[in-house]
Parts: C-alpha cells; structure tokens; sequence
C-alpha cells in the first residue's frame, strides 16, 4: 500500500477523477503481479479516502487478471464548489494535490486559494459600473436584443418597459437609485467598453 495514496486520490479528485490500480507492476509493462490480501487492500483504500476533505466515495473492487488479485479504485472528480480535495489532517494549503503527467504535484497557495474562491458563485459581471450611463450603451444593439427576447423569450418581456427588460436579463442595475449598466451590460452593448 503506496504511503503517498491520499496525494493521487486528491489529485484525481481535484481535476476529472481517475483510476488507480494495485498489484500491477509499472516496470514490467504493467504486468499483473497482484496483491496478497486484497480484502485488506480495499479496507485501507477505503480508509484513506475518508481521511479526505470533503470524503472522496470511491469505487473499489478487485478484479483477476491472469489468475492475480487487482485491486482498482475509481475516484470521482469532486464538485467544483467543493475543491480542493485535501487530507483532512493537513488541511488545504498542504494536503491539496493535482496531477501532472504521470505526478502529483502539490497546489501553489494561489492554485488552493482560486479553489476556495470558486465555492461560491461568481457575480462580478452583474456589479454595477456606477461610473457607466444607459447613454454608454449602443441603443440600435440594445433595441434589437430586445425585439430578439421579446421575440422569444416569452410574454413578460412583452409587458415591462425596456430599462425593466434590461434589469431583468442583467443588462442594467439599480445603484444609487438609478440604472447603471452591470459589467456584462457594458461589455457586451458598450459604445466603447
């Protein structure tokens, strides 16, 4: 039982999941060598994934190859808000992994830190740009976009007035006590973002 397995089921956990596989020998062309107690091994495997934050619910099963005990280990990528995948006893700045080539490579402090940051929903194209004006705005691109939803998108962008259709697709917000455009208003219809 590898010392290090807690560092490759994070790394897998923290990026598309992946496969782990005891009782083959990678020098030999991964050749079947199996394990002795393969019961055991899939005891331990267990253990150490539960030794991560948050729990890592992995598949572990033994399979013969060759008349020898394999045992694998599919670890599930964590959700996005739930990264990074750390040993719980080392918390997330040292027990953070990520896979690189054939490696676990620690995450840098800034790499955990973004992690941390993504839990929660980012908002930053709905903030309102308090220095920006509806006169900032392209109108000819706004009043299309707005026959396009009215269009398609249903009865009550038919029954508001424009500013309010606006709000409601975040084009604009209310700041101040006035509409201003959110960040995305600004970018996406600016006359000069």
């Amino acid at each position: 039982m590898p010392a290090t397995l807690w560092e490759t089921i994070s790394a897998f956990a923290n990026a598309q999941g992946g496969c782990i596989l005891l009782g083959v020998d990678e020098k030999s062309g991964f050749a079947a060598v199996g394990v002795t107690d393969a019961g055991a091994m899939e005891s331990q495997i267990g253990a150490v994934c539960s030794e991560m934050e948050p729990a890592v619910r992995a598949e572990i099963f033994t399979v013969a190859i060759d008349g020898k005990n394999v045992v694998a280990c599919y670890v599930p990528p964590t959700p996005r808000d739930q990264r990074p995948c750390h040993k719980r006893s080392l918390g997330p700045w040292a027990g953070s992994r990520i896979r690189v080539g054939d490696g676990d490579r620690r995450l840098t402090d800034y790499e955990v830190a973004v992690l941390l940051a993504n839990r929660t929903e980012q908002k930053h194209d709905v903030r309102a740009m308090s220095d920006a004006s509806i006169a900032d705005l392209d109108q000819e691109a706004l009043g299309r976009f707005l026959h396009r939803i009215r269009e398609t998108r249903g009865e009550i962008f038919r029954k508001v007035d424009d500013e309010r259709a606006l709000t409601m697709l975040n084009v604009l917000t209310v700041h101040d006590g006035r509409s201003v455009p959110t960040l995305a208003g600004l970018l996406a219809f600016g006359v000069y973002p």
